[in-house]
């Protein structure tokens, strides 16, 4: 079962979808995690053409609160005999008309071409049993940590606490959800992990959100865990830039997803939770 469809995405038509947000679907923060956004749009795309997503962009607008009910449209910009561009335009509905929350652009199709080579290696690291479970932040309410499993392979346990890791790497293996599969929409929950990593490299209490991710699959195979390789680049005038290394269980590169984030000092007023 597509992962959107145990989150709640109701199919419209063929190029439209729909859902209300619930705690659920945010970030410790209170708003909509953007990787369930991204993986909204690029299940509406996937099924507005009947084709694989090759690339996907997504620019976060606006912020969607629990409560808010999201439609997902998407346009055919251009189709060809083996690819499909796609612009997807997540609104919340409202009076008045719908306030845009993301705007995705996609690539989907498929060629045959003999070349199968993967030039980058996954981190050196014991397999996901090795690990605990990592403890949810938020025990008072649902988050999306409620349901996606992760077991912290490289990195610090607490936050805000411990040294900057001078490599700027960490590394999570993610459980795939029972009853759902490790296909291009659970990638994308997956792939806005890069402000995990800014606040895990700098060993600071920082309060990071995304503006933007991008995902490009390499290749989708099954598998129960995937292991995100994140890699920061650099934290700059409040801005970080980071990227994220999908990996299987057999070390078969899936996908890579990007990020640029924002960072903020944490508020004196707001609870830390470990």
């Amino acid at each position: 079962m597509p992962l959107t469809e145990l989150l709640g995405l109701e199919v419209i038509d063929a190029s439209t979808s729909a859902v209300t947000v619930t705690e659920r679907l945010c970030s410790g923060l209170g708003t909509l995690f953007g990787g369930c956004a991204m993986a909204f749009a690029v299940d509406t795309a996937r099924r507005g053409t009947g084709r694989p997503l090759v690339w996907a962009t997504a620019q976060f607008v606006s912020q969607a609160r629990p409560g808010d009910r999201l439609t997902f449209r998407a346009d055919l910009l251009a189709g060809g005999r083996r690819a499909s561009q796609v612009r997807v335009v997540g609104s919340a509905d409202g009076p008045g008309g719908g306030r845009e929350v993301v705007t995705v652009l996609a690539a989907l199709g498929a060629r045959e071409h003999p070349e199968d080579r993967t030039w980058v290696t996954p981190p050196e690291v014991e397999p996901p049993d090795a690990y605990p479970d990592r403890p949810t932040r938020f025990v008072d309410r649902e988050t999306v940590q409620s349901w996606l499993t992760s077991r912290l392979a490289i990195g610090r346990p607490v936050f805000g606490e411990g040294t900057p890791r001078p490599d700027g790497r960490t590394a999570l293996w993610m459980r795939v959800p029972d009853g759902a599969e490790a296909d291009a929409a659970f990638l994308a929950v997956l792939g806005d992990f890069v402000p995990f990593g800014v606040w895990q490299a700098i060993a600071a209490r920082v309060e990071v959100t995304s503006l933007d991710n991008t995902l490009r699959i390499a290749q989708l195979e099954p598998t129960r865990w995937v292991l995100a390789d994140i890699r920061i680049h650099s934290v700059h005038q409040g801005f970080g830039h980071g990227d994220t290394f999908l990996w299987s269980e057999s070390g078969t590169l899936l996908a890579v997803a990007s990020q640029t984030t924002q960072v903020r000092a944490w508020p004196e007023d707001r609870p830390v939770r470990s």
